[in-house]
C-alpha cells in the first residue's frame, strides 16, 4: 500500500514544466557543494535524531533524492558509479545524511520502476520527492484529514522525517 504521508514538515519546491531538476552541476558536484552545510549541521542532526530542516531543504533543493530515477529511457538519471560517489561525498560530512539519502533514493527507485505511468505521475511529477519504507513493518493506516495516520512497529525509520510518501504493508 503506497500512501501519501500527512503533514510533512518540509515541502520541496515544485518542478516547473520543462525544468531539469539537476541544474547546477553533476550529482557529485552538487553533493560536494553541500558538505560544509551538512558537516556544520551534523551535531544538531545527531541531537534531533533526524536531519535538520536546513540539511533536508538543501538535499531537496539539489534534487539529491532523485538520483536513480529514470530519465525517460528507463535508465537512471545518474549512472551508478556517480551515484555512489555522491553518497560518498555526503558521507564525508555526515554518515547519517548519506544513509538517509541512500535509503530514500533506493525506495524512490524501486517504486518508480514498479509503478504504472499514472502512479509515477501522481508521486513524482510535482518535483523532488523523498519516499520511505520500513523493512517488514507491521503497520496499519487510516485516513485522516490531510493524509493518513500510520501506526505500527518498525525496525528503523531512516529518512522517514523527509518523506512525503510512505510505503507500508498491512
Amino acid at each position: 500500500v503506497l500512501q501519501e504521508a500527512g503533514a510533512a514538515r518540509l515541502r520541496p519546491r515544485k518542478q516547473r514544466k520543462g525544468e531539469a531538476m539537476t541544474e547546477g552541476g553533476s550529482a557529485i558536484e552538487r553533493a560536494r557543494s553541500l558538505r560544509e552545510l551538512i558537516d556544520s549541521e551534523a551535531p544538531a542532526s545527531e541531537s534531533l535524531g533526524r536531519l535538520t530542516d536546513k540539511v533536508a531543504a538543501a538535499l531537496f533543493e539539489n534534487d539529491m533524492f532523485a538520483l536513480l530515477l529514470s530519465d525517460g529511457k528507463r535508465e537512471p538519471a545518474t549512472r551508478i558509479p556517480e551515484y555512489f560517489e555522491a553518497i560518498e561525498a555526503i558521507s564525508s560530512a555526515d554518515g547519517s545524511a548519506a544513509w538517509c539519502m541512500a535509503i530514500c533514493n533506493a525506495t524512490n527507485f524501486m517504486v518508480h520502476r514498479a509503478m504504472p505511468d499514472e502512479g509515477r505521475r501522481e508521486i513524482f511529477d510535482d518535483g523532488p520527492v523523498a519516499m520511505w519504507t520500513g523493512l517488514l513493518p507491521r503497520a496499519t493506516s487510516q485516513p485522516v484529514e490531510g493524509g493518513f495516520l500510520v501506526s505500527g512497529k518498525f525496525g528503523w525509520g531512516s529518512g522517514s522525517s523527509l518523506a512525503q510518501w510512505v510505503l507500508v504493508t498491512e
